[in-house]
């Protein structure tokens, strides 16, 4: 029997898996993909960290940690993970950014300075913002190598003791006498303690979450920039950025992959059924009332007895009868196909969504964005043959839009999974 088993190796999961291990348990790793894989929310090769950070001066203690965790995985492991470039984040002048990076860095005595859009430009030649936008600029922002750190820990977590099974999805979980039993891949495992570190896959491992949790895939892009050394990461620092057509990030060129750019979207509106029945007559409700009682906290069901076993049928509420969601189809090639294939870039001006975006993503490209793809004039592609690649990442679509995407955001990963292994292996 295992101390733990941790489903799930990923961002979260290699990082929770290596500090178990470090502690002296017997743990094991399940993996429904390989590692590092496309199908989680650490794919797309780097994240951004940053101590500016404008979601809440809270976050700033946690991310002094998670620097030092990197640096620590950098000397178990012998790789870069982390690079430090400077962090801007930019917006017009009052905006939530500008507001929340400034409010974190005062309250921690972060150094820090405020820039113009000109001064920006001047300062860092591969942006071009308008006048009316404002940064902060922190100099310790970076990036992380987030598939680079997973395959570091999952390597150590495995050098300290610690079992790794990939291509094992997990079927099926229970309490059991003394722990936990999991199903995965026909294998039975049996553990003291289950940790889930699914990421958006965890709807499928928790069905009280399956409503507020799902993969969706997210795109971004990389392209050649026209000069190259305008945005090398010694001269181009990560950005966030707000702005009236919406949120986005970006990155240097990293080891010639070309310069990354994404948007941050909100998570969709949720799907609607048919429209309800109209109201019944005032003679068919007291009918009805007579025979099922209201709707309440728990909607009536009819039963109808056929021979010696009882059917149960639909619900007679009509709240209850109507879809709720819809499941989504997958395109064409299946699911892997679509969130690895490179994608045609579309450069025609168009506001209708690209035609392979299938998997609830869009693009960030001049064809859907001329006003910020000016900002960023150097590096667009000309054409689709320009391109260096397209990437996806998939990720809950069930964010808010003004708080943090913990299981994406590799500047609290490492704090937060060290604190919940140690708690884990103390108990």
């Amino acid at each position: 029997m295992y101390d733990a088993i941790v489903i799930g190796v990923g961002g979260m999961g290699s990082a929770t898996l290596y500090h178990l291990a470090q502690s002296g348990c017997r743990a094991l790793g399940l993996e429904q993909f390989d590692i590092p894989h496309a199908f989680g929310s650490s794919h797309g090769s780097t994240r951004i960290i940053r101590l500016a950070y404008s979601e809440g001066p809270e976050y700033v203690p946690l991310l002094r940690a998670a620097y030092r965790y990197w640096r620590e995985l950098e000397e178990v492991s012998g790789r870069s993970i982390l690079q430090v470039t400077g962090g801007l984040d930019i917006g017009p002048a009052g905006s939530w950014t500008l507001e929340g990076s400034r409010k974190s860095c005062v309250e921690h005595g972060l150094a820090f300075e405020e820039l113009d859009g000109a001064e920006v430009n001047r300062r860092f030649p591969g942006y071009r913002l308008p006048d009316s936008m404002r940064a902060v600029y922190q100099p310790d922002g970076g990036y992380v190598r987030s598939e680079v750190a997973i395959e570091a820990y999952a390597a150590a977590a495995r050098a300290l003791g610690a079992d790794i099974v990939t291509d094992a999805p997990v079927r099926d979980w229970e309490r059991h006498t003394g722990g936990w039993r999991v199903l995965a891949d026909d294998e039975r495992y049996e553990a003291r303690k289950l940790v889930i570190t699914a990421g958006p896959w965890v709807g499928t491992l928790l069905p009280d979450l399956q409503s507020v949790c799902r993969a969706e895939r997210q795109v971004m892009l990389w392209t050649e920039p026209r000069r190259a050394d305008a945005f090398e990461s010694g001269r181009f620092p990560v950005f966030n950025m707000e702005s009236p057509s919406g949120r986005y990030y970006g990155f240097p060129d990293d080891r010639g992959e070309g310069f990354k750019i994404g948007k941050y979207y909100p998570p969709p509106p949720p799907e609607r059924g048919p429209p309800p029945p109209p109201p019944p007559t005032t003679a068919a409700r007291a009918s009805r009332s007579a025979s099922t009682p209201t709707c309440g906290s728990r909607c009536a069901t009819r039963t109808a007895s056929t021979g010696s076993a009882t059917r149960r049928t639909k619900p007679s509420c009509a709240r209850e009868s109507q879809p709720t969601s819809r499941k989504r189809t997958a395109p064409p090639g299946g699911w892997r196909r679509a969130c690895s294939r490179i994608r045609r870039i579309p450069t025609s001006s168009s506001t209708a969504r690209p035609a392979w975006t299938t998997c609830s993503s869009r693009l960030v490209s001049p064809g859907t964005d001329s006003s910020s793809a000016a900002w960023w004039a150097e590096s667009w592609p000309t054409s689709a043959s320009t391109a260096r690649r397209s990437g996806t990442s998939v990720a809950s679509g069930s964010r808010p839009r003004d708080s943090p995407d913990l299981q994406s955001s590799p500047a609290v990963n490492s704090w937060y999974v060290r604190r919940t292994a140690i708690s884990i292996a103390r108990e």
